[in-house]
């Protein structure tokens, strides 16, 4: 993989792209097995002793330990090996543009500056694969001389994709550039850019709200089928009232039976709203915090006196993050299917290891948000350049067949004419038996 930082000198000290940082990233990680020498090490990588001992400091013939993992700097553009099969290697690389406001401060710059990361780990992971890919790294400024300048540059370089831009202005310009060239636009962050409604060549990762009530009612009726649905009115924000007031017309229109309490309403017209014959989907109309703590305490109550109806939880990804235990144990004994677009068990063995990969490479740990950051990035090289791989500039819905880590992309056309919004949409089922299961709309 080449990579190509179009970035200042402060930058690439301020924000960890640092000379360290970026060779890290032309580097491959070896976990050293017993009896292997440098000799060995450097023969089969087609490097030499002294490069890795450069790569490595303090490491020396005398000092390698089996179990232990050393850099190696391997040449960038990596032809497939026996042990590193790919089903077709591609003769001509794919050029890649990531343009975002890396030198930004606070939250902006921030969450740029980990996305890309972790694409840069997703593409070096197909190129140790095989897949000859270029990367073009630019930092966004809103300057618009300074962007123009960089639109140009990308131009140049004959990009089959571009990644980003975070500023809406920035949008027009891009997607123009994208039109004409036949170049991919993937808008990272932003969901709501009037460009995919027209340009073929757009595509939303963050899903626009309009398509996110439309798969979440096709992911309820997909997955749970045979039950009762109760609307809860929570009475503190009501902040999903679009999304249940949609949910509603669309369940009555399939044939569902659905019926409606508050939470002030006492037990008996809740079990009123509920069946004695088949589950109860409990959907409540708020997300907040202290909704969370209403509606776990009024399906609480109503088990203990009528723990013959059996009910489950329709639960937001807002309700799981940064939970006690003792509130996820509460969820699980709701029954509870939480809807979410992006979802990492940070104990799965798989995101473990990326994340030590990318303390290896940078230094520090991820950032402790939602969506994790740098996943977000390793999941959109591996599904983007997966399909151009394979589809070449026939991808577009197809199924990459990536391992991704976060988010399940998978995008649908937006309308006739338009770009593609991603579906990745899914429940996180909090078991009563303690078990986690996803469950993902099929294609």
């Amino acid at each position: 993989m080449n990579i190509h930082h179009f970035l200042p000198r402060r930058l690439l000290l301020a924000c960890l792209f640092s000379t360290f940082a970026v060779a890290m990233l032309a580097q491959t990680m070896h976990d050293v097995r017993a009896g292997e020498t440098l000799y060995y090490i450097a023969r089969h990588y087609g490097v030499t002793v002294e490069s890795i001992e450069a790569a490595n400091p303090g490491l020396s013939a005398q000092t390698l330990r089996a179990g232990s993992v050393i850099r190696i700097p391997t040449t960038i553009q990596q032809a497939p090996t026996p042990t590193q099969p790919r089903a077709q290697a591609q003769a001509e690389a794919i050029n890649v543009a990531v343009i975002l406001p890396l030198s930004a401060s606070g939250v902006e710059g921030e969450r740029s500056i980990e996305f890309y990361r972790g694409f840069l780990l997703g593409a070096q992971k197909l190129a140790n694969e095989g897949l000859k890919v270029n990367v073009f790294g630019y930092d966004e400024k809103l300057n618009e001389d300074k962007f123009n300048n960089t639109v140009e540059r990308i131009r140049q370089n004959s990009t089959q994709m571009i990644v980003g831009p975070v500023y809406p202005d920035h949008f027009p310009k891009l997607s123009a550039l994208a039109r004409q060239h036949h170049t991919r636009l993937v808008i990272p962050f932003y969901s709501k850019a009037v460009e995919v409604n027209t340009n073929p060549y757009v595509y939303l990762v963050n899903t626009p709200e309009k398509f996110e009530q439309e798969f979440t009612a096709d992911l309820l009726m997909k997955s749970l089928k045979n039950v009762n649905v109760a609307f809860m009115h929570v009475g503190t924000s009501n902040n999903e009232q679009p999304l249940t007031q949609y949910l509603r017309t669309r369940l009555l229109a399939r044939g569902y039976s659905v019926t409606e309490f508050s939470y002030e309403s006492p037990l008996e017209q809740m079990k009123a709203a509920t069946s004695d014959s088949r589950p109860t989907l409990i959907i409540p109309d708020a997300s907040d915090a202290n909704a969370l703590a209403k509606v776990l305490a009024k399906i609480e109550g109503f088990k203990k006196y009528y723990p013959q109806r059996e009910l489950k939880l329709f639960a937001y990804e807002n309700w799981i993050e940064n939970q006690s235990p003792a509130t996820l144990n509460r969820l699980h004994a709701a029954d509870a299917y939480v809807r979410t677009s992006n979802y990492c068990n940070l104990y799965d063995p798989v995101t473990q290891a990326f994340n030590e990969a990318y303390v290896r490479a940078y230094g520090e740990e991820p950032l402790s948000v939602t969506p994790r950051m740098g996943l977000l990035g390793y999941d959109v090289a591996l599904h983007m350049l997966t399909g151009i791989s394979k589809f070449g500039a026939d991808f577009t819905t197809q199924s990459s067949g990536a391992p991704l880590l976060q988010t399940m992309l998978r995008f649908e056309r937006a309308e006739q004419g338009g770009g593609l919004v991603n579906k990745s949409l899914f429940f996180i089922h909090l078991r009563t038996d303690g078990q986690i299961e996803r469950l993902a709309m099929k294609r």
